[in-house]
């Protein structure tokens, strides 16, 4: 898959200079994140990072100069990027490099959703003991314990288990911050490789044993199987 660079009104990326041939030069890709720029014998050259080149690797980011005109190399890799999408439907590698990825925000999301179990357990021990407290007091020694000191002694459980509310409370409100936050470092990083449609929906298990995109105008296929 390539896409022709020049002058000419012809090409698919066209450089409107007199410095630049009518097709000076052509950009290859050669695999995800991989391409590669020919100059196509043109008159004034083909310059990557201020070196003349007859043909060279590039990446996003390289000074890319035709002739004496410099061109926007991000907007020609999308183009072709969006040409060889365009074109393909067999996305089963970058789909199974996707899923590594998924797996690992489902072991982060897994951590944050989980409850803490011991420390809820310990909690919910110590809750029962002060209430089993309280109440032997109030049950076995209610004819030495004056009005005022049962009234405080029934005041510091209800206080305790208010504690022991706000503090579960407190933990929810966190562990939805952090969720948020989980997602939105994933959220473009789970998507389909070619329509973007994204997956973080759902459960990683949805997705392990799919077949196609969801997005039913998008003909992306997974795990296809070579024989």
């Amino acid at each position: 898959m390539k896409i022709t660079l020049g002058r000419n009104e012809s090409c698919d990326y066209t450089v409107n200079s007199d410095s630049v041939s009518r097709t000076h030069a052509e950009l290859v890709y050669q695999s995800r994140n991989k391409y590669l720029l020919k100059d196509t014998d043109s008159t004034n050259g083909t310059f990557v990072n201020s070196k003349r080149i007859s043909s060279s690797a590039i990446k996003r980011g390289d000074k890319v100069v035709l002739g004496n005109t410099t061109i926007n190399i991000e907007e020609v890799i999308d183009q072709l990027e969006k040409k060889y999408l365009s074109n393909k439907t067999d996305f089963t590698e970058e789909y199974n490099e996707m899923l590594v990825t998924f797996g690992e925000y489902q072991k982060k999301k897994d951590k944050i959703s989980d409850p803490n179990v011991i420390r809820k357990v310990l909690m919910f021990i110590f809750l029962v003991l002060i209430l089993l407290f309280i109440l032997w007091i109030i049950f076995l020694s209610v004819e030495k314990i004056e009005l005022e000191t049962l009234r405080n002694l029934l005041f510091i459980g209800l206080a305790l288990i208010s504690a022991i509310s706000f503090l579960l409370n407190s933990s929810q409100g966190k562990k939805s911050e952090k969720l948020s936050l989980l997602i939105l470092e994933y959220e473009d990083k789970l998507v389909c490789p070619k329509c973007k449609y994204k997956f973080i929906k759902d459960n990683i298990a949805y997705w392990r044993n799919k077949t196609e995109c969801r997005n039913t105008k998008c003909n992306a296929k997974f795990n296809q199987k070579t024989s």
